[in-house]
């Protein structure tokens, strides 16, 4: 509802997830840890974006297209052209959010060169000083030539480090959800729809909250 006073209210966004990749054919253990090692699931590779009250926000980058040729990755098409897709322009995309700094989350920043960047401060530290970071299995998932770009960052105004939750935006907020990395980010949106949570990587699949919140909840007789 609009406040007194004049504030405007908040907008009511949209959310479109948009896939980049994809099918990877994999087990299911993959994604939902040690289960069903004898079944097999498809996965693709997404991109979220925010619209509403005449603002653009896109929450991760994808990869760059040349990393993606290096790789073969399957069912690649650029981050650019999915988003255009919609009638969005990453070259002049203003927000950018990344839950995590995985080479397939934050791989494409340079598709992006006018966006602010939102990230925690914890994620951006590990990834660009910690030198555990340069070890595998971490260095497996991570893009060298993304986060040198992302490091070049530091100190600009395009750089925008975050402790924990926080509000980014009218209607749009950041939560520290870790453990997947050192301090995955998830984003709340408010839509007509009532509130909606991009979770990136804090699951690969919805079972995975189905048995979470039946493991955990009061009712369980274990702490929620």
């Amino acid at each position: 509802m609009p406040k007194s006073g004049g504030t405007v209210k908040t907008p009511e966004y949209k959310v479109f997830a948009l896939k980049y990749a994809g099918p990877f054919t994999s087990p299911v253990a993959k994604v939902l840890l040690d289960t069903d090692w004898d079944k097999t699931i498809d996965r693709y590779y997404y991109i979220w974006a925010i619209q509403g009250g005449g603002t653009t926000v896109v929450v991760d980058c994808g990869v760059r297209p040349v990393w993606a040729a290096q790789k073969n990755l399957k069912g690649y098409v650029s981050p650019e052209a999915v988003l255009a897709r919609i009638g969005i322009s990453a070259a002049t995309v203003e927000h950018l959010i990344l839950t995590h700094i995985h080479q397939d989350h934050a791989g494409g920043l340079e598709l992006f060169p006018k966006a602010t960047i939102y990230v925690q401060r914890r994620e951006f530290e590990f990834w660009i000083a910690d030198p555990i970071a340069k070890r595998n299995p971490f260095a497996k998932v991570s893009d060298p030539v993304a986060i040198a770009q992302l490091e070049n960052l530091r100190g600009s105004d395009r750089l925008t480090l975050i402790d924990g939750d926080q509000q980014v935006l009218p209607g749009i907020e950041v939560l520290l959800t870790p453990g997947h990395t050192p301090a995955l980010q998830s984003v709340a949106v408010q839509t007509a729809k009532g509130l909606a949570i991009l979770t990136s990587d804090c699951a690969h699949v919805h079972r995975s909250f189905e048995i979470d919140s039946q493991r955990y909840s009061p009712a369980a007789g274990t702490r929620g």
